[in-house]
Parts: structure tokens; C-alpha cells; sequence
């Protein structure tokens, strides 16, 4: 009967220590994600995700930044809300005042504010200017005017008369 008791005894604290170091676990994770890892008012940057990065390089290279505390938090956030299938490489404007849901949404709801486009050899400017003007990325893309910088290295809007 005593052994019994040691047993019941062991197997309660053994419980009770694996129920601890999952809720400190649980705790820890969910601390990394609903707090900054910087002061309100840090400055934005822009954070570049690369086509083809995964969302553990990026939560990696966000927590290198400091712009993030914890890189396996930002991954699981990114996981339930579907990140990896909505990506979009590009520029990105993140603060560390963020917490990781808010870079998150920024990652799936904002347009890049800069992207990479490849050119291939040959194309002539207004081949150029067709492609740009065929992608959903450029919504204020104007052929004309890219034909018009290409070839002078200005542009004049026509409405003002001004010179860029």
C-alpha cells in the first residue's frame, strides 16, 4: 500500500510538472505575440521578403531585426492565419511598435510598396511598358508616361506642364 501511494504521489507531481512547462510554454508564446518588441513610436522600416521565402526565413530575419520577439511565434501566427499561401514578395513598411499580428495583416492585406519585375533581354520599351501595365501589382502603372521617362529620361505632365 505505501508503494501504491509513492506511485499515485510521483505520477501526480510528474503531471502537474509537464502541465506546468506547457502552460509557462503557452504563456511565453502568447506574450511574443500580442506584445511589440519595441517602444510605441519606433521607426518604420522596410522589411523585404524575397520571392520564394518561407515564413520561418522571414519570422527569422524579423526577429534579427528586432522587429519581432519571438521568430516560432510569428511562424505559428502566420500559420493560422494562412500566410504561407497569400504572400506576396516585396517591400513592406514594419515598426517593432507592431505586435506580431498587426506585421501579419500588414504582410496580407497592404500592397508591397516595392517590388522586383524582370525584364527579359530584347524587349523593346513599349513591350516593357505592356507588361508593367498587365500586372494587378501596378495599379496606378501608366504606359505612356514610362514610354515618355524611358526614352527622354523626363516626363511632362500635361496637366500642369511640369517637368520631372
Amino acid at each position: 500500500m505505501r508503494k501504491r501511494q509513492r506511485l499515485v504521489i510521483v505520477f501526480i507531481l510528474l503531471v502537474m510538472l509537464v502541465c506546468g512547462g506547457l502552460g509557462f510554454g503557452g504563456w511565453t508564446v502568447v506574450v511574443n505575440v500580442f506584445q511589440s518588441a519595441g517602444p510605441p513610436g519606433s521607426p518604420t522600416v522596410q522589411f523585404v521578403i524575397k520571392d520564394g521565402e518561407t515564413t520561418a526565413q522571414i519570422g527569422d530575419e524579423l526577429q534579427a531585426q528586432g522587429l519581432i520577439r519571438n521568430s516560432l511565434a510569428f511562424r505559428l501566427w502566420a500559420r493560422y492565419k494562412g500566410l504561407d499561401r497569400r504572400l506576396q514578395a516585396g517591400a513592406y513598411p514594419v515598426s517593432a511598435s507592431k505586435t506580431i499580428p498587426d506585421i501579419v495583416d500588414i504582410f496580407l492585406s497592404a500592397s508591397p510598396s516595392e517590388f522586383w519585375v524582370r525584364v527579359p533581354d530584347g524587349l523593346r520599351v513599349w513591350q516593357i511598358a505592356a507588361r508593367f501595365a498587365s500586372t494587378t501589382e501596378l495599379i496606378k502603372f501608366k504606359s505612356d508616361e514610362f514610354v515618355q521617362i524611358a526614352q527622354n529620361g523626363s516626363y511632362t505632365d500635361a496637366a500642369t506642364g511640369k517637368t520631372v
